[in-house]
């Protein structure tokens, strides 16, 4: 690993606790000029622009030097990845940018581009022609498939071998809340699930995993290549791949076809965008009939939603809205930082100025940190919205994050993307939630699947002016939050939200439906599961 020398690093140290950052800047910048590849001396400089909330200058340092960087996906892209989960996301993609220009055949940093502007870009055309530059960028630069694609017997009505390729079967992400509903089964065909894992083998799976899975594999260690003859040898008909995009994506292995029919699922809210898989399963919320042809797989509708949640084993009991106590309202929202837009900071501000007193609260990992407290804070001061009334808070334990919404009386939503599987839990602990859809993607159509199915549509704004409109009405309507509270958790469990066997029959019907067009010899083509209007 190149380093900078330990003279420069000494002297940098020194100005800094001296409080001279300026001058350490200097002396970092003039390191970075001759150890370009140096990772810390880069991280260094952007600890010291973060405290100085001057990151656009540490762009411009990379702009400046970037023709000298020979590893940008090891010097600069964790440092990028990191700056986009801290909140300040356009900042990290002007710095991709500038590295695809001079490295374009990255597979890495295209990757970060194309998983930027398709969950945090504001502009859909530009979004959606991402995942065409994608499949056309994969097929130049990828190495070719080793084989041709697999192909199995191809009987319409006999048990199917179904292949699940997930990173989340374990380990706490909230995905699999979600997950989980796709092995609640009651299975009438004899299919055989075969479930490949990538995760860490450390990580103990849950029960619900194991236990649905006639094979439980951990697949971590292999290569794409062994990973595709695995499948390949285990004769798998239909793989769905829950990775999609996502960190330590096995995408790879997909392009090699190790299954006669490949799908994946659109609750990350992103498509593969190869035409190496088949089909990706939504709903007709989150991808309408006019969307269906910005992918390049063909589109899935699965009755009412395309995800449905499983409830905690374990939840607080709802306490009445904090408001009645307090004498003031209380908004809030847990998401991740990385999904607060400048645009969705600057409304949620006006709502504060709006309604005196009023409070808001925050709760991420690493959100109680200086800088991300900085980034949010600004557009409130601006307003006139003291520190005092900003709350954050850090990660807890799943039944004391819950416990937060106690002290919440209206959560407001982020856009343009939207809270996702965290979205199921404000419904769960009675608290209602104000959100504006922008964008046509899946990421910003995600509270319309709940409106719809909880009935809270008054809570959807069509423009930033409603959004603040509603806030200021709902913070007034203290009967109405009161009644929220003990109405709101029955209704989500009532709902198709919750509805994990309908669900997971729902899945089982596209996945034959798939497999019957297959074996016609038929190609892949759009359509909706049973039960449902035809989108065809």
């Amino acid at each position: 690993m190149t380093a900078l020398s330990d003279e420069t690093q000494t002297k940098v140290l020194e100005l800094i606790g001296a409080g001279r950052a300026d001058e350490a800047v200097a002396v970092l910048e003039e390191g970075l000029a001759e150890t370009p590849d140096s990772q810390p001396g880069w991280a260094m400089l952007m600890s010291v622009r973060y405290a100085q909330d001057r990151l656009a200058e540490w762009g411009d340092a990379v702009a400046r030097l970037i023709d000298r960087i020979e590893n940008p996906e090891h010097t600069l892209l964790p440092l990028v990845s990191d700056m986009l989960l801290r909140g300040f996301g356009d900042e990290a993609a002007r710095v991709a940018e500038a590295m695809l220009e001079q490295w374009p055949d990255s597979l890495a940093i295209n990757e970060f581009v194309f998983f930027y502007k398709l969950t945090y870009g504001r502009d859909d055309a530009e979004a959606f022609a991402e995942y065409k530059r994608w499949n056309d960028l994969v097929k130049r630069i990828r190495p070719a498939a080793p084989s041709s694609p697999a192909e199995t017997d191809r009987t319409p009505d006999r048990p199917l071998r179904i292949g699940y390729l997930s990173s989340d079967f374990g380990g706490g992400h909230s995905l699999v809340a979600v997950l989980a509903s796709w092995f609640a089964w009651e299975d009438e065909n004899s299919d055989v699930h075969i479930l490949y894992s990538n995760m860490d083998p450390a990580i103990e799976p849950y029960p619900v995993f194991t236990e649905a899975a006639d094979a439980f594999v951990n697949v971590s260690a292999l290569s794409d290549v062994e990973l595709n003859d695995r499948i390949r040898a285990d004769r798998i008909d239909i793989l769905v791949d829950f990775i999609l995009h996502l960190p330590g994506n096995r995408l790879g292995a997909l392009a090699m076809k190790p299954a006669p029919i490949i799908a994946s699922w659109l609750a990350v809210g992103i498509a593969p965008g190869e035409d190496s898989v088949d089909y990706v399963i939504g709903d007709e919320i989150v991808v309408g009939p006019a969307q269906r042809d910005n992918y390049v797989e063909k589109v899935v509708w699965l009755p009412d939603t395309h995800m449905a949640w499983q409830p905690p084993p374990r939840s607080p009991e709802i306490a009445p809205p904090p408001c009645l106590a307090n004498g003031q309202v209380a908004f809030g929202n847990l998401n991740r930082i990385a999904k607060f837009s400048p645009e969705c900071l600057d409304l949620w501000a006006e709502v504060l100025s709006r309604v005196p007193g009023s409070t808001m609260t925050f709760k991420y990992t690493a959100i109680d940190q200086e800088q991300s407290k900085t980034y949010i804070a600004v557009p409130f001061l601006a307003k006139g919205v003291g520190l005092e009334r900003l709350i954050f808070l850090g990660a807890t334990p799943q039944f004391e994050h819950l416990e937060t919404y106690n002290a919440i009386d209206i959560v407001l939503d982020s856009f343009p993307q939207q809270a996702g599987v965290s979205g199921f839990e404000p419904p769960w602990m009675g608290v209602p939630t104000i959100s504006y859809c922008c964008i046509d993607r899946p990421v910003g159509r995600l509270a319309l699947i709940f409106a719809k199915s909880l009935n809270y549509e008054s809570l959807i704004a069509e423009s930033p002016e409603d959004y603040v409109r509603i806030a200021i009405d709902l913070a007034a309507d203290t009967d109405y939050l009161v009644e929220q509270r003990s109405v709101m958790r029955q209704r989500l469990l009532d709902s198709p939200l919750c509805d994990r066997t309908a669900y997971s029959r729902n899945v089982g019907l596209a996945l034959r439906e798939m497999w019957r067009r297959h074996c016609a010899g038929e190609p892949p083509a759009h359509f909706a599961v049973p039960g449902r209007a035809s989108m065809s």
